[in-house]
């Protein structure tokens, strides 16, 4: 079923992007590729051969091909190894910069609210904290509680391994 799976997203991808149901898509596949580099050079690879983070990278260009007013992510960074979650946030980063809403759910509570224009804390389903992202990295509570940040010295502890917890648009 995986391999089935695989199989057919990497047909889907190639069929939208390279095929003959190109000219459905809003942006252009060539506009896509120089947004993301990764789409051009492994676009003949099959999809299972792809990490975790190029197929984000996929799944992100494959969400710009059509052009959407709103784009829902949930946890996009979860499994990935600091450079492809970097690669992720910068993607979310150019969409938002495009005039793209996004409703992003997301465990690294620091990365998220830095791509944030506005952000909701939760915490059991109840709304602990909300405001611009930049107003929720700032405040002292959000970090002591939240981004693992030592509430008098300042410092960063060592990183907890995803255990954060946030939503951002």
């Amino acid at each position: 079923m995986v391999r089935a799976t695989r199989d057919f997203h990497h047909f889907l991808i190639k069929l939208l992007v390279f095929g003959p149901f190109s000219s459905l898509l809003t942006i252009p596949s060539a506009q896509v590729a120089e947004l993301y580099p990764l789409i051009g050079r492994r676009r003949h690879d099959r999809a299972g051969s792809l990490s975790g983070g190029e197929q984000r990278i996929v799944e992100l260009a494959r969400a710009l091909l059509l052009d959407p007013l709103l784009v829902l992510m949930d946890e996009p960074s979860i499994g990935l190894a600091p450079q492809a979650s970097r690669q992720v946030f910068d993607g979310i980063a150019a969409m938002r910069q495009a005039g793209r809403t996004v409703l992003l759910v997301e465990q690294n509570a620091r990365s998220g609210l830095a791509v944030a224009d506005h952000g909701v804390v939760l915490e059991a389903g109840v709304v602990q904290h909300e405001g611009t992202g930049a107003q929720l990295l700032a405040d002292p509570e959000v970090a002591r509680l939240y981004l693992g940040v030592a509430a008098t010295s300042g410092l960063r502890p060592a990183s907890r391994g995803g255990t954060d917890s946030a939503a951002g648009t």
